[in-house]
């Protein structure tokens, strides 16, 4: 619960929306993970002889780079494994299978044909004693860039365009009552009279646990609610009043 400031001749409550800010930085911070984790897989392969040869795995990320050589000898073949389940598909691997084991080739990707092609690639070359070089490159670069330009901006447009603050400000100075909600681009506020303020009253709330309504009664008869602005527990909105009552002389 925001709770009010006292300044010489204010009384200002600022409820600052926390939890919006907080959405909107999270998809700024959002937008650059991905970017940090895609990256560039290259395969290139080497064939001296129809039996000798060298394939040079090499994954380059934001954060460093590793290579890994194969000798074309103990390479049995490629293919193609489904990450998950069949009710779950989590994307799709291609693999290197070695005398030694198998190894992932690049990033899994939700991409199906683009990985099938790779293993028939893969294949073929490992089938053709002729063909002297492979070389295949997996670039996700792009993607990483599309959130980080995407989710950024979306949380910058919601901090700047949908996260107001509300206001509750009792001047004296100026002689008003100031409440509503202001933002960078726009704002929605209200003002009354301070010397038209009779009372400031405490509604119970209907809710077994809600918060009781604080209420401005003008001479008028009519009744300002400070609800949503200000809220709080029982004890919290009966000191609320007394500090309201206490600034105006109530």
């Amino acid at each position: 619960m925001a709770r009010f400031t006292s300044r010489p001749h204010r009384l200002i409550l600022r409820d600052r929306p926390w939890l919006s800010w907080g959405l909107g930085c999270a998809l700024i911070l959002g937008g650059t993970i991905p970017l940090m984790v895609m990256g560039t897989n290259e395969l290139d392969c080497h064939r001296t002889s129809a039996n000798d040869g060298e394939c040079h795995l090499r994954d380059s990320h934001l954060w460093g780079s590793q290579s890994r050589t194969i000798p074309l000898a103990i390479i049995e073949g490629a293919w193609v494994e489904q990450l998950g389940s069949e009710r779950v598909n989590r994307g799709y691997q291609t693999k290197l299978q070695t005398r030694d084991g198998s190894i992932n080739v690049g990033d899994h990707t939700g991409f199906r044909e683009w990985h099938e092609n790779l293993a028939q690639e893969i294949n073929l070359f490992l089938e053709e004693p002729g063909q002297a070089e492979l070389f295949a490159r997996q670039d996700d670069r792009w993607l990483g860039w599309i959130f980080l330009v995407l989710f950024p901006s979306i949380g910058i447009v919601w901090i700047l365009g949908f996260s107001k603050v509300g206001i509750v400000d009792f001047d004296q100075s100026l002689g008003t009552l100031t409440m509503g909600y202001q933002g960078v681009f726009s704002r929605q506020l209200s003002q009354y009279p301070l010397n038209h303020i009779q009372a400031i009253e405490l509604k119970p709330s209907s809710a077994p646990k809600g918060s009781p309504e604080i209420l401005v009664i003008q001479d008028s008869g009519k009744r300002i609610s400070l609800d949503p602005l200000c809220r709080g527990s029982l004890m919290q909105q009966k000191q609320t009043v007394a500090q309201i009552r206490n600034f105006l002389g109530l």
